[in-house]
């Protein structure tokens, strides 16, 4: 009863981190995908020269929310990453720790290791 308790604060703590994380981040994001993407205008002038210009440009243009368009489909697959990813590392271990075991028992029924 532990362990699911260890593993439900683990994965619970996980997906509020991936949240978290992907809400601060995505504005970031956005605009650098919008700087790495961006077109030419006339006279072979880009639109923007730095990420934080992107970043104010659009918010100018466009409002500061559109610095978070696709919040939700993005978060959820960052939430859901984070938690298998938490997951998967809490298994590992534990496999770990059996295979580090086993080997002491190997090495205990040979007499030890010099």
């Amino acid at each position: 009863a532990s362990d699911a308790r260890a593993l439900a604060v683990r994965g619970g703590l996980a997906l509020v981190i991936g949240g978290l994380f992907n809400a601060l981040s995505l504005p970031i994001d956005a605009a650098k995908s919008l700087r790495q993407h961006q077109v030419r205008l006339g006279a072979g002038v880009l639109p923007y020269s730095s990420i934080s210009q992107a970043a104010v440009t659009v918010t100018r243009t466009d409002g500061v929310h559109a610095l978070w368009r696709g919040l939700a489909p993005s978060t959820a697959a960052t939430m859901l990453s984070s938690v298998i990813t938490a997951l998967a590392a809490v298994g590992l271990a534990k496999l770990a720790a059996r295979v580090h075991a086993g080997a002491e028992s190997a090495d205990d029924s040979r007499g030890g290791s010099q």
